[in-house]
């Protein structure tokens, strides 16, 4: 059973009572954060005041004690028809939000942990030991590999090609050179959505910066290090036990560091198969095209 809660997706619109358990402000000034994170969702970079960006924090709160509230829901039916414990139970999400965090509101248009760093439990007492925490940087690619182990699945052919590990029997331990891998392909048709989104509600489209639109990006985390790849060539180096929030690149003071974790992901990549199937990326409608190149992005 795949279950796919929409909170907290924007709009924020948590439900009493978790909305007021966070929310501390006037109605007025929560509709004018709303219209201003709206609008801004498609205009990056953002800078919003201290007020828009603690509204738009305690709305975000909200939701996600009602989706916790939700999932504990569905947890208490599970353990009163004595299938609980019976269960693989695997809670986790596709992304994050930023919230004005890197001038960028939503989860589009970079790869900080802002909107990759997800929650993962997994609930399974015949498998997993109850109350364990990993602490080391693991990756969804892993989910895969370990339900197919899991449920004994006869699959050795698709786990060849799999670029995750299973966690079953390994102790939980994740080895501390461990490479997670992230990509973002560049958003082009977002520009025609944003575009056509302004002119419907006739509001003056004004975009500082169109690099996000038009720049790919891919990630690689190792331990604490991880390096940003830019197709602008844009690219940076964090130390995340010292830096959580991204906000110094440390390319230039150790571009031996940075120089070695690019050839990693090159790596890496150069590794990766498709599975199965020949279905193409979606192609941009001519029209699109037409707009990009205009805009010099396409030849």
């Amino acid at each position: 059973l795949f279950i796919n809660y929409m909170e907290p997706h924007f709009i924020y619109e948590p439900p009493e009572p978790f909305r007021s358990r966070f929310l501390r402000h006037p109605t007025q000034s929560v509709k004018e954060a709303l219209r201003t994170a709206n609008v801004a969702q498609f205009t990056p970079p953002v800078h919003f005041d201290q007020t828009t960006q603690a509204i738009l924090t305690d709305l975000y709160d909200g939701e996600i004690a009602y989706l916790d509230w939700r999932i504990g829901e569905l947890m208490k039916a599970l353990e009163r028809r004595k299938l609980l414990d019976k269960t693989v139970v695997i809670i986790t999400a596709d992304h994050g939000d930023s919230l004005g965090e890197h001038e960028i509101f939503g989860h589009q248009y970079c790869v900080y942990e802002t909107l990759l760093h997800v929650p993962l439990l997994i609930r399974y007492p015949a498998a997993f030991p109850p109350g364990t925490r990993v602490s080391q940087p693991v990756s969804l690619v892993d989910l895969v590999p370990t339900v197919i182990e899991l449920f004994d699945l006869k699959a050795s052919s698709i786990q060849a090609d799999l670029p995750g590990r299973s966690w079953v029997g390994s102790g939980l331990a994740v080895p501390p050179d461990r490479l997670v891998l992230a990509e973002y392909s560049a958003p082009l048709a977002r520009l025609k959505r944003a575009r056509n989104w302004f002119a419907k509600k006739k509001i003056p489209l004004d975009i500082p910066d169109e690099r996000y639109f038009t720049r790919a990006l891919k990630s690689l985390r190792q331990g604490a290090w991880k390096f940003i790849w830019a197709s602008d060539g844009s690219h940076a180096l964090h130390d995340l036990a010292r830096d959580p929030g991204e906000t110094r690149n440390l390319l230039g003071e150790l571009p031996a560091q940075a120089q070695a974790m690019e050839t990693q992901l090159q790596q890496l990549l150069a590794t990766l198969k498709p599975l199965g199937g020949t279905e193409q990326p979606q192609e941009l409608d001519e029209a699109t095209h037409r707009e990009l190149r205009a805009l010099g992005y396409l030849q």
